[in-house]
């Protein structure tokens, strides 16, 4: 197994422990009133937080192996909350109670609505331990004289959306552009490091969103902000 394979596969297993704790934190709730939506996001966002330090720190391993670089200091405020994602935590782990009162609101089921608002904590879970990942990339990048770009990685299993960006070149770190349920990583490239293009480069398209930046997009695809 390659280096990239198991840091892909422990980035993964991060994601899926994290996502598990805090919905298993939402399974707990007796009711979806406005008045627990806080004390929810206050209790998730320290498990969300803790994921996104082990995907740091495994992601500031796997580089700095490859590299061959010392590990740089990673705290916290760079890659957890709005080091990852450009939104108060407090706010973000509110939304899917917004999901389960649009969904009442509709017409739907209790237990249907709750679902959706489960779904949607795990979307954002999974989604910022990706974006801590990348967080820990681009200050690596910027420590770093030896690292002169970087390249898309497809994981195994990728959807056609990330194996058209397969291959991509990177000026940045911060450049890599993800998705909900995204699992691509990054490799640093060097001054004698081939040069790479993307699988299919006419399939896709990368849009700056305010909150979550870069954002992978099928070619044509109309865009909006999240």
């Amino acid at each position: 197994m390659s280096a990239t394979t198991a840091y892909q596969n422990r980035l993964k297993a991060i994601r899926l422990q994290t996502s598990r704790a805090v919905a298993a934190e939402w399974d707990l709730l007796d009711d979806y009133h406005q008045e627990a939506a806080e004390p929810f996001a206050r209790k998730v966002t320290p498990i969300v937080a803790a994921g996104q330090m082990m995907a740091a720190r495994t992601t500031n391993a796997y580089v700095s192996r490859l590299a061959r670089i010392q590990p740089v200091r990673l705290t916290p405020a760079m890659v957890t909350g709005r080091g990852a994602r450009n939104v108060d935590p407090l706010e973000e782990y509110r939304r899917p109670f917004g999901e389960v009162w649009s969904a009442l609101g509709a017409g739907v089921p209790l237990d249907v609505a709750a679902d959706r608002g489960r779904n949607r904590l795990n979307v954002l879970a999974v989604a910022d331990v990706w974006l801590a990942s990348r967080a820990a990339t681009a200050v690596i990048d910027q420590a770093s004289a030896k690292i002169t770009g970087w390249v898309r990685v497809a994981d195994a299993g990728a959807c056609d959306l990330c194996s058209a960006a397969d291959g991509m070149p990177m000026t940045q770190a911060a450049d890599l552009a993800g998705h909900p349920g995204c699992g691509c990583t990054s490799e640093p490239t060097f001054a004698q490091t081939p040069d790479s293009a993307p699988a299919d480069e006419s399939a896709i398209a990368v849009h700056e969103n305010d909150e979550t930046g870069p954002v992978l997009y099928q070619a044509g695809q109309s865009f909006a902000h999240a």
